[in-house]
């Protein structure tokens, strides 16, 4: 049977959320034949076993492969290689789909005819999460494309994905250790319509600045300013500008309420940018 989807899940030191996402997908209001799930496993053997939550969803279509490699970026650079799937898409092994999820995607690919629509995370309270998602659709483009999307939340068509794919310099487990995501989003409003649909909804814990250690924020900084490095044009430099001058108001803010952990966070956040931007070599981009 011809497949729809291609799920493909970078997994590191996760049991019990693994597992909830896999119940998730089990339970999505679509043909489970369509859809493959394509497992990227960069655990030690020896330290989680994911083929005994795996063995709980015989009604799954879940190709598992142990990666020697760390990396969400390069991992899910393997999982387009190998995917079967009209449409991919890219779960957190902590993220869960709800039951409407794929069909609401497929009707906006449908409807649009993009080669990427995206969808808004919410708790499950129906609220929004990481950030204040727009009500409506909207056509997304190098103006606007920043704060909708994240890379649980985004959906490709195989054809136009084959020739992007992630920067592997970029992303968890490396020094640049975010913003793949929004280097991919943004390498792809340039080339084709991108739609957002409030309709499309995953859910994911909350991951805000607040719950974040100080070596996150310093890695996620360092790729933030590694991808507008990569990407300067008008849009990326002039938000930057806009990202710097929020986190400076933040920091103001918290100097005077006297939270030092967020002062510290903040102060991290505002240097790293500029040290990711400064030190990202260009020559070594993908």
């Amino acid at each position: 049977m011809e497949i729809d989807f291609s799920l493909i899940v970078a997994t590191y030191g996760r049991e019990k959320e693994f597992e909830k996402l896999l119940y998730s997908l089990s339970n999505v209001n679509y043909n489970l034949n369509k859809i493959e799930i394509i497992i990227l496993n960069q655990n030690d053997k020896n330290d989680i076993d994911l083929e005994k939550i795996i063995k709980k969803f015989p009604m799954l279509n879940i190709n598992h492969i142990y990666s020697d490699k760390k990396g969400s970026s390069y991992n899910r650079n393997l999982g387009i290689k190998k995917a079967r799937g009209k449409f991919i898409a890219f779960p957190d092994d902590d993220c869960e789909y709800f039951p409407e999820t794929l069909n609401k995607v497929y009707e906006t690919f449908k409807l649009t005819g993009a080669d990427l629509v995206i969808g808004r995370i919410i708790d499950k309270f129906g609220n929004n999460v990481i950030r204040n998602w727009p009500n409506n659709p909207i056509k997304v483009n190098k103006r606007n494309f920043y704060d909708k999307y994240s890379a649980i939340t985004i959906f490709y068509r195989k054809s136009f994905i084959n020739n992007l794919f992630f920067d592997e310099k970029l992303g968890p487990g490396n020094i640049y250790g975010a913003c793949e995501d929004t280097d991919l989003v943004y390498r792809s409003v340039k080339l084709s319509e991108a739609y957002y649909n409030p309709e499309i909804e995953v859910f994911h814990p909350d991951t805000t600045t607040k719950y974040m250690s100080l070596e996150k924020v310093k890695s996620y900084a360092l790729g933030f300013g590694a991808f507008v490095r990569k990407n300067a044009d008008f849009w990326t430099v002039f938000l930057f500008i806009k990202v710097i001058i929020y986190h400076t108001l933040h920091l103001i803010k918290y100097f005077i309420s006297r939270e030092e952990l967020e002062l510290r966070k903040r102060r991290v956040a505002i240097i790293y940018r500029f040290k990711g931007f400064m030190s990202f070599k260009l020559q070594n981009n993908k």
